[in-house]
């Protein structure tokens, strides 16, 4: 993703090179088109970024025995990294591993924090962000459809109003899918 000053990109690593295991956020920029890579703090990355443990990490899911999908990468008006993905225990569907939740990881201009957005039952629910101003916006479908524990579901519109400290149900856009 980029703004008009920096290209940043954010990820995550798979333990064991297994797939369905994602885990941690990591981001990384740049002003130079790749020749230098900085934390969102500036700091210089000695890359290739080989090792699981490294300044780019921005939240150690690993370390809370839990996994992380990204989904989206913005920048806010101020130019600051915004970062959605769904967290959870394990990859395999089912109960055994709720909460999904879906969170924010957002660069203040001091320190990462991250925020609930909704719960959700699978680690594969994957939505949209939409950035304006002091109003996020979140859609995808995090409400139960037809099928639990199965991807997908019913979708939802989620707001904040308040750059995503606390979300909303705003509207639900599908309802009673077969």
């Amino acid at each position: 993703r980029c703004d008009r000053h920096r290209i940043g990109t954010a990820f995550n690593y798979h333990p064991g090179g297994s797939v369905d295991r994602r885990t941690n956020i990591y981001y990384a920029q740049t002003t130079d088109f790749g020749k230098t890579w900085t934390t969102a703090d500036g700091r210089v990355l000695q890359t290739p970024l080989s090792h699981r443990d490294n300044p780019a990490l921005v939240v150690d899911y690993e370390a809370q025995g839990r996994l992380f999908y990204i989904n989206k990468l913005l920048f806010d008006e101020e130019g600051h990294p915004v970062i959605l993905g769904v967290s959870g225990r394990g990859y395999a569907p089912g109960p055994q591993n709720d909460p999904r939740t879906w969170e924010i990881t957002h660069w203040t201009g001091s320190e990462w924090v991250t925020r609930p957005v909704l719960n959700s039952d699978h680690n594969y629910d994957a939505g949209s962000l939409y950035l304006n101003g002091s109003t996020w916006t979140v859609i995808g479908p995090g409400l139960t459809g037809p099928q639990p524990y199965f991807t997908g579901g019913e979708v939802g519109l989620w707001t904040s109003a308040n750059r995503g400290r606390t979300w909303e149900l705003t509207r639900r856009v599908t309802h009673d899918s077969p």
